[in-house]
């Protein structure tokens, strides 16, 4: 049960360095829970790494046309 009584998800979430919660987000927006300045400055140069990454959205878009093939048949 959620300390606030917002359901935030169940499940962890990790970069192979930190865990957090999945609702960890609400918890920082909602009830100023300050995180480590050691877990903001990793986040933050992930973050500039991420900026030169290609993503590739052939998966996504596929799956994305199998669920409205799926149900315009239905």
């Amino acid at each position: 049960m959620p300390l606030c009584g917002k359901a935030n998800g169940s499940v962890e979430l990790t970069d192979l360095l930190y865990i957090w919660p999945e609702g960890l987000a609400h918890y920082v927006k909602e009830h100023d829970v300050r995180l480590p300045e050691r877990f903001v400055r990793h986040t933050e140069s992930q973050l500039e790494l991420m900026d030169d990454v290609e993503v590739d959205e052939t998966w996504w878009l596929g799956q994305q046309a199998g669920i409205a093939g799926a149900s315009a048949g239905t």
